[in-house]
């Protein structure tokens, strides 16, 4: 009939039955009906296979209807301070986490309960932490969930278990999970490969846990006046600076320091910069890099040392390294040879304003480079300003003729007034002259003019010159021709072969005496 409510509930089921959307009671397997016009009864059934109680009234029904709750549930719950592990037929289940409660229905399967006391540790048991870490109980882990923090630490490795941040202890080789439930747990390893640990907490562990770290680590600390070579094996590996400290797990590698006084010195003796500088182990080469200063002076040149900024030493030829970790080292090389320095294009003004630009290159050579770096921050560049001071003076008060006539002047006057400003300050100038005066263009047409026209009047000089001193020989020879009747044959004879050079057929009228009156023909 319409009126009669029925519900069935199956054999592996059982029902919560609801009047108004209250809690009645439970149901157990079988058939219910009720006289229900207006259908206020309901029920909801839940299948045993799902051993779990879930439902939004679990912890109702736990506190006001306990006596039927243990009847149907395996109730499970913890403590604020512990965790359970729940087992169903022997395989995990859930983990249960502090001031929890979980509900299994009887009957459906054999519920255990292990109960883990946070006031001794949040480590879990080794047999728990061999399943989570091997992973073959897929229960297990998915049981444990979020709820627990699982890490191994292999042979060649050490961990540091850390929580919020927080050193707990040193983790040695083997499986580790831990009940984190929000605490923050966190496992870092390091390799041993890796000999030297480096983390944010070293200066902490080694005065908070200076016994633990004494049996895991060698200790390496410097004094404020000393820096330390470490060598790992025999090999140098790391350098360490004035009040510093670093660690080395031990078991891994043989740890030897070499200690070295900075009130004796901060430079390496030979033997040890080759040996970082110049050998053929990369390492060491790269611990150079980091905390050795080194710098090759060549064959006539010196260095010049500047440590913190300060000239403390010439260095001569040849290799040269310093501690690099307590002070600003710099080195500087000056060539002792001689050099030349080019001051190019000047422009200046002469005496008479004619603008000219000058090349000029000087030689120098420095006798003491320290004497001259003290005397000038920068001699090269006072040597530049000082040659063009002095071309500027030199030019400034001689007339355009007087330059032009008289280069080397200016090379004088350039020299002395060097040799005045360089007088004992360790740098000399061997030489100095002019190599191009450069005139403006319009400058140079007119001295182009000029030149021509001057040229012009000497070749007219010396044309006229000639042409007088010809003429004064043709009288010379005419008043020897004049007084001597052989030589004025001679020159008639001379004439004719003159003439028949260049005439094949010659007529001679009368002879030679009588040259002019009659005609002979000659042969040539």
């Amino acid at each position: 009939m319409w009126f009669i409510q029925k519900f069935i509930v199956r054999k592996h089921e059982r029902g919560l039955l609801f009047k108004d959307g209250d809690f009645v009671r439970f149901l157990e397997p079988g058939t219910y009906k009720f006289y229900d016009l207006i259908r206020r009864y309901s029920v909801q059934r839940f299948d045993l296979l799902n051993e779990a109680f879930e439902h939004p009234l679990a912890d109702y029904l736990v506190e006001a209807e306990r006596a039927e709750v243990d009847r149907q549930f395996h109730v499970v719950e913890t403590r604020a301070d512990e965790v359970a592990l729940v087992y169903l037929n022997e395989h995990a289940a859930a983990m249960l986490g502090p001031a929890e409660r979980k509900l299994y229905w009887r009957g459906v399967v054999k519920v255990r309960i292990e109960r883990f006391d946070l006031n001794e540790g949040y480590t879990t048991d080794e047999r728990l932490a061999r399943h989570l870490m091997d992973g073959h109980d897929t229960e297990i882990v998915a049981a444990a969930g979020a709820d627990v923090y699982v890490r191994t630490v292999r042979k060649h490795e050490r961990g540091l278990l850390l929580r919020r941040g927080d050193f707990v202890r040193f983790l040695e080789p083997g499986s580790y999970t831990f009940y984190d439930l929000q605490s923050g747990f966190a496992v870092e390893c390091f390799e041993l490969s890796a000999a030297a640990f480096e983390h944010r907490l070293a200066d902490y562990l080694v005065e908070a846990e200076h016994t633990e770290v004494d049996r895991l680590f060698h200790i390496v600390e410097t004094q404020v006046d000393e820096v330390l070579l470490v060598y790992l094996d025999d090999r140098p590996a790391a350098v360490l600076g004035p009040a510093e400290r670093k660690l080395y797990w031990k078991g891994v590698v043989d740890v030897r320091v070499e200690r070295f006084d900075l009130d004796q010195g901060i430079k390496l003796d030979d033997r040890l910069a080759r040996h970082l500088i110049t050998g053929h182990d990369a390492s060491s080469v790269a611990l150079a890099d980091e905390a050795v200063y080194s710098r090759v002076v060549p064959d006539r040149h010196v260095g010049l040392l500047y440590v913190d900024g300060e000239l403390t030493e010439t260095l001569t030829a040849g290799l040269h390294a310093y501690w690099n970790v307590a002070n600003s080292i710099a080195v500087t090389l000056v060539d002792l040879r001689v050099n030349a320095l080019e001051v190019q294009g000047q422009e200046i003004l002469t005496m008479d304003k004619v603008a000219l630009r000058i090349n000029v290159t000087a030689a120098y050579q420095f006798d003491d480079a320290a004497k001259a770096i003290r005397a000038f921050k920068d001699p090269l560049d006072q040597l530049y300003k000082e040659i063009q001071f002095g071309l500027r003076a030199a030019v400034g008060t001689r007339k355009l003729d007087e330059l032009l006539e008289d280069k080397t002047a200016i090379d004088h006057d350039i020299a002395e007034h060097l040799g005045k400003r360089f007088a004992d300050v360790g740098l000399s100038v061997t030489s100095v002259g002019v190599k191009d005066i450069i005139l403006p263009g319009d400058m140079k047409d007119l001295l182009g003019k000029v030149v021509e026209a001057e040229k012009a009047a000497q070749a007219n000089v010396i044309r006229r010159r000639e042409e007088t001193n010809a003429t004064r020989s043709l009288l010379n020879t005419a008043k020897v021709m004049e007084s001597n009747s052989v030589a004025l044959r001679l020159k008639e004879l001379e004439t004719l072969e003159k003439i028949t050079e260049n005439v094949g057929d010659l007529s001679v009228v009368g002879g030679l005496d009588t040259l002019l009156n009659g005609l002979v023909n000659l042969r040539s």
